[in-house]
Parts: C-alpha cells; structure tokens; sequence
C-alpha cells in the first residue's frame, strides 16, 4: 500500500499518518475503517523504542491494513525538484519532502 505524503516525516515511521488514516477514531480515516488490533499495534509502536521491535509491529499494521484495504490510492503526483548546481548532497524523497540535512552549498 502506497504511504502518505506525511508518513514518515521525520522519523520514517509510519505514526505520523496511519493512526489519523485508519486508526478507529482517526481525523483523516475518510473510509471509516475501524480495526482495533491495528490501533493496539500502533500504540505499542508508538511506545517501543527500538527501532526494530516498531517495525516488526508496523510489519503486522501493514499486514492488517492490506487485509482490510480501507482505501485505493488511484492515483499519485509527480514531484519535481529543481536545484542550483552549488547545491551538494541533495537526495529527492518520494514523498516530496525537502530535507536539509547534509546539503551544502558552495
């Protein structure tokens, strides 16, 4: 399943969207879907802080929201980026988020 623009913003975790997307009470879940072994998993993901134990959980949010597909993306936008040649250590992200760490210009 595609992930949103605003999953992983900062952290490359998917807490930043799914819980509004498809979580039972989320602002965002337009399907009205409602899973609430996907929102037992999302919260013990968000409380886990090893890296690897959260992505075995997401593993099993990513799993349950294929199983139900709530939602068909039917379409995605296209991101283009144009930068100055003194722009260094620049990486486009699919979901066109600029991010500033490690550029440099010279």
């Amino acid at each position: 399943m595609p992930a949103s623009r605003s999953n992983r913003l900062l952290t490359g975790e998917l807490q930043l969207a799914w819980p509004k997307m498809f979580g039972c009470e989320g602002a965002q879940n337009d399907s009205h879907h409602c899973n609430k072994d996907l929102d037992t998993l999302l919260l013990k993901a968000r409380q886990v802080a090893d890296p690897r134990e959260r992505k075995k959980l997401y593993d099993q949010g990513i799993e349950l929201v294929l199983r139900d597909a709530p939602a068909l993306m039917l379409w995605h936008r296209r991101v283009f980026t144009g930068l100055s040649v003194k722009v260094q250590g620049f990486t486009p992200h699919p979901d066109g988020i600029i991010r500033l760490r490690g550029l440099k210009l010279s």
